[in-house]
């Protein structure tokens, strides 16, 4: 594997968070309710300093939760939704890279599993998504065409110690 391209330092990556956080605060002044489900640690990381931007900015407490995923055998499940939540809510679930929309969509489906929803929309850091891929990124961070076989790694620094985004070739 060799570094292709750092996407994102820590300032980038600081800007790009407080620019997704602004968004999610224009698009959700119709409901009363908003609650975030970071993805993992990452994505959970990612939310909660989501929520505190979006806070400061409309003024009421804005939720955040955690949802895992797993791969077993090529089939993504999901682990049921941690936190306490307002039913009818505003869910927007946040990850770090969406690639096929294969989590998104799986994730989506334990959100609604588990309890009422107005909406579910997706926000992502870094989305590699194709035009063909199942599911959107309603807020995406910024938008990067990789090849297949290319590697996004974000790094936190809740989880990583480090902020940055990466990109890598896997060399055959």
């Amino acid at each position: 594997m060799r570094l292709k391209a750092n996407l994102m330092d820590a300032a980038k990556m600081r800007r790009t968070v407080i620019h997704l956080a602004h968004d999610i605060a224009v698009d959700s002044t119709g409901f009363s309710r908003l609650v975030l489900i970071g993805i993992g640690g990452r994505g959970e990381a990612l939310a909660k300093e989501i929520s505190a931007i979006v806070q400061a900015e409309i003024g009421k407490k804005v939720p955040v939760g955690h949802i895992d995923v797993s791969d077993e055998s090529g089939s993504l499940s999901a682990t049921e939704v941690s936190g306490c939540f307002p039913s009818d809510a505003y869910v927007i679930t946040v990850n770090d890279v969406l690639r096929s929309g294969r989590t998104a969509y799986v994730v989506s489906e334990a959100i609604a599993n588990s309890f009422a929803t107005q909406r579910i929309s997706h926000a992502v850091l870094v989305d590699c998504s194709k035009d063909s891929s199942l599911i959107k990124a309603r807020f995406a961070g910024t938008k990067l065409d990789v090849d297949d076989s290319d590697i996004v790694s974000v790094s936190v620094k809740d989880v990583d110690g480090v902020r940055r985004v990466d990109v890598y070739s896997v060399d055959y």
